[in-house]
């Protein structure tokens, strides 16, 4: 779908100005919970005069094989059942999960929510499989298994930015989101857990349900760039020098970028197909 020029709305003009002339302090602004006052965050909290919404679906086209599950890994006894691959969820009518779609460069606009994200080690799984979090903002970790487990978080390019060990049941440790874009979640201890954190600057983000939907809601009317990404399907093992299984890599995700128009109390639906091969799309 083919948009216009940015639209500016009066009031995200009028902030912007009252910021850039110092008549605005950031740091009286209320901040929710694990929220940074980090000026160089730069979103604008505002009131949105008569805001539109995004919603649609994310489905698999038809053809397209289940993934391959974690059989080359050989948990212990309570772990067993947990090597299912939630990389792909889908529901009865072909929706996919787990899709994120979210809008970039918002400058100004609605609150982050003040709940912050949780992963949860539960089953030799970590549940959820992905949740987005603020940039300058906190997700945190939770073992409820009663055995060890540990959270290493590192960026696509693998660069670890934390690897932290959580050997007691009720262990909780925090991650503060540098970085915007996709954060694979790995446990050393057990190579087929997995999930993500997607770091966001802005609150216009959505999670697909097992269904596909998702939607978008509070959006300031304007054009906008689209993005939806979702995880590749297929893990790859990787063994060390003995032919033990250490961990596991992944195909590459799915991406696709459109150019929208919301106008003012409007509704713009786009809906997002899976092939066979990953693809980046521009319209």
């Amino acid at each position: 779908m083919n948009g216009g020029p940015f639209r500016q709305f009066p009031f995200l003009l009028l902030a912007l100005i009252l910021a850039a002339c110092g008549e605005s302090d950031p740091s009286h602004e209320e901040k929710g919970p694990g929220i940074s006052t980090d000026d160089e965050l730069r979103y604008l909290v505002v009131e949105v005069d008569n805001p539109g919404r995004i919603s649609g679906r994310i489905s698999l086209a038809a053809g397209i094989d289940d993934p391959a599950d974690f059989s080359e890994s050989s948990p212990e006894d309570i772990c067993r059942g947990a090597l299912d691959n939630r990389r792909l969820e889908t529901g009865p009518d072909g929706g996919v999960a787990w899709g994120v779609v979210r809008l970039v460069d918002v400058p100004a606009g609605k609150p982050f929510p003040e709940s912050l994200p949780r992963i949860d080690q539960e089953g030799c799984r970590y549940l959820p499989h992905v949740v987005t979090a603020r940039v300058g903002g906190r997700v945190d970790f939770v073992n409820s298994d009663p055995i060890s487990h540990n959270v290493r978080i590192e960026e696509e390019s693998g660069l670890i930015l934390m690897n932290v060990a959580q050997p007691t049941q009720g262990d909780v440790d925090p991650f503060d989101v540098s970085t915007a874009g996709p954060l694979l979640v790995g446990c050393d201890y057990h190579p087929w857990m997995n999930a993500y954190v997607f770091g966001v600057e802005n609150p216009y983000v959505a999670v697909s349900r097992t269904d596909g939907s998702y939607e978008i809601t509070g959006v300031p009317p304007g054009a906008y760039e689209l993005r939806m990404w979702l995880n590749g399907f297929d893990p790859i093992p990787r063994f060390d020098n003995n032919g033990r299984l250490v961990r596991y890599a992944y195909s590459d995700p799915f991406e696709v970028s459109r150019r929208i128009v919301v106008e003012e109390g409007g509704e713009v639906v786009e809906n997002f197909v899976i092939s066979e091969e990953p693809t980046e799309e521009s319209e």
